[in-house]
């Protein structure tokens, strides 16, 4: 009697083993695709990242370099501007060494010569007219005709001079220029002219 209810029990435990490997062997596929589907979507998201990252990477270079080489350009611009005025500046600075130069060279010269001429007594000095002696340094600085015979340059020129004073005895002419008195500093004025 123990026969049928075994076998029955064989084949339900059979039909249970069977229905329980199908079960796992669909949860295995599925599992397999699934884990086949993420791999595939993970390696394109990283394909897709790695693009990316290339493309900004190679963004960045280009970006990187371009500002650099405008950086250099500026550089090499602002310098070639600053040689050239630096240029400029020693240019004129030179100008005006050589114009220092020049000047106090000129400016020495004219002083030396007038050194020379108030030691030597011959600043603007005026030829005496032959046969008439040179006053003392008072009479030719106050404007007067030197001592031995001449009227001063006003009275010259008024006409009041005397005969005796007037060279020549000329009354109505004033003497010429080169009669004009000297200025102190000039002629020594002449041993007992004005006594």
């Amino acid at each position: 009697g123990d026969g049928p209810p075994s076998d029955a029990a064989a084949k339900v435990l059979a039909l249970a083993q069977k229905t329980a490997d199908e079960l796992v062997a669909d949860a295995k596929e599925e599992a397999e695709r699934l884990l086949s589907d993420a791999r595939q979507r993970a390696e394109k998201i990283d394909a897709e990242i790695k693009a990316k990252v290339s493309k900004i990477e190679s963004e960045a270079r280009q970006r990187a370099e371009a500002m650099e080489q405008e950086a250099a350009q500026r550089k090499q611009e602002t310098f070639g501007a600053l040689e050239a005025e630096c240029a400029e500046l020693e240019r004129r600075r030179d100008e005006l060494r050589d114009f220092e130069r020049e000047y106090r060279s000129r400016l020495k010269a004219y002083l030396q010569s007038e050194l020379r001429k108030l030691e030597t007594g011959a600043v603007d000095e005026v030829p005496v007219p032959v046969g008439q002696a040179s006053g003392p340094a008072g009479d030719e600085a106050s404007g007067q005709a030197p001592a031995g015979g001449q009227a001063s340059g006003a009275a010259y020129a008024s006409g009041n001079a005397s005969p005796a004073s007037a060279p020549g005895g000329n009354l109505s002419q004033a003497p010429s220029g080169n009669s004009a008195p000297a200025p102190s500093g000039g002629a020594s004025p002449a041993p007992g002219a004005n006594s």
